[in-house]
């Protein structure tokens, strides 16, 4: 891995973050389809903000009805049916 080599935690660790090679950009826009901005992502453990990340991220990633984890983006929960909307 890209981090092992470079004997890093983090991708921010970086002098070249947030540039990346074409593979990690196929990875970040990829990723960036289903919701999850890793760029952002990491920007807030930058920032030391761990824990509240880590709040946004279970409530982004679980139905708002049944409060049952979600996998992907979906249109509806799988556990309840209840309809899923895209934050705008």
């Amino acid at each position: 891995m890209c981090l092992e080599a470079k004997g890093l935690d983090f991708c921010y660790e970086c002098d070249t973050y947030p540039e990346r090679e074409k593979s990690h950009r196929k990875i970040a826009d990829l990723c960036l389809e289903h919701g999850e901005n890793l760029i952002e992502n990491l920007n807030g453990i930058k920032t030391g903000k761990v824990k509240e990340w880590l709040e946004e991220e279970d409530k982004k990633w679980r139905c708002p009805k049944c409060g049952k984890p979600i996998a992907v983006r979906l249109t509806e929960c799988h556990w309840c049916g209840a309809e899923l909307r895209e934050e705008s």
